[in-house]
């Protein structure tokens, strides 16, 4: 099939490093362009642009996370196309974690120092913060806070000892809580230990910017879905996505995260 003339602009972020990022837009922008016959181009922006740029329909889709969808939804009536399946749910945690043998418990964080990987990240930040705070502590109970920008940053700073604990994600049920660590220092995740997970969050979505023709949304959630269907594209799946699958995606999906968020 011959493919249109217009292409489409695809945007990404880095939660697990720039590296990783760039190497994901090639490969994301190579598979979207077989899959929708239209030349399709992948940008890696900064965390607090992605919702922005697609709000503001200067990007056509973007890869969000579930926080970055809820901030771009606020601003705009963008549209969500699909979420992933991870570990057979379409949900994750948000999980604090320190190196074992060192903190053994959460309450031992006190006067400890801590990695986030930025101000704005859900998983990162924002409802770890509400776990420490439901814990009954306060901002100067600790020693430090460094904002390191990526999880794969955050994990190796525990690793190497320059904070006591920190910050990622983990998924239900997908060979080990800490897949924030996982899918960036490899087997060395199996050092650390997890203190604390949150309830669950809504696994990360391809969302259309407002105002996206209603055969283009069809389209590219079609293509999502049918992944799943096929070796070639569960095999991209699993090395790009690191999921199972793709599911339909509704607005009403990331309701409870916006209420996590509104209450912190």
């Amino acid at each position: 099939m011959i493919l249109l003339a217009v292409a489409l602009k695809i945007a990404l972020s880095s939660p697990l490093g720039q590296q990783q990022a760039q190497k994901d837009a090639a490969d994301l922008s190579q598979l979207l362009t077989q899959l929708l016959h239209q030349d399709v181009s992948a940008e890696v922006v900064k965390h607090d642009e992605l919702p922005v740029l697609l709000a503001d329909g200067k990007v056509d889709l973007a890869w969000c996370s579930a926080g970055q969808y809820v901030d771009a939804s606020a601003r705009a009536k963008v549209e969500p196309a699909a979420k992933l399946i991870r570990g057979g749910v379409p949900f994750y945690r948000s999980a604090l974690f320190a190196r074992k043998g060192t903190v053994k418990r959460l309450s031992d964080l006190r006067g400890k120092r801590l990695a986030f990987v930025s101000e704005q990240s859900t998983a990162g930040f924002l409802i770890p913060r509400q776990i420490l705070l439901g814990a009954g502590f306060a901002p100067g109970d600790f020693r430090g806070a460094k904002f390191l920008g990526d999880h794969a940053a955050v994990c190796k700073a525990v690793l190497a000892g320059e904070a006591e604990a920190g910050a990622t994600f983990a998924n239900d049920g997908r060979g080990g809580p800490l897949a924030g660590c996982s899918e960036t220092v490899g087997e060395k995740a199996r050092e650390l230990k997890v203190l604390a997970t949150s309830d669950p969050i809504p696994n990360d979505v391809v969302a259309l910017r407002p105002g996206a023709p209603p055969e283009l949304l069809a389209s590219v959630r079609s293509a999502l879905l049918a992944l799943s269907q096929s070796t070639d594209g569960r095999k991209k799946l699993d090395t790009l996505f690191h999921a199972d699958a793709f599911v339909p995606a509704e607005d009403a999906d990331y309701a409870p995260l916006r209420g996590m968020r509104a209450a912190r």
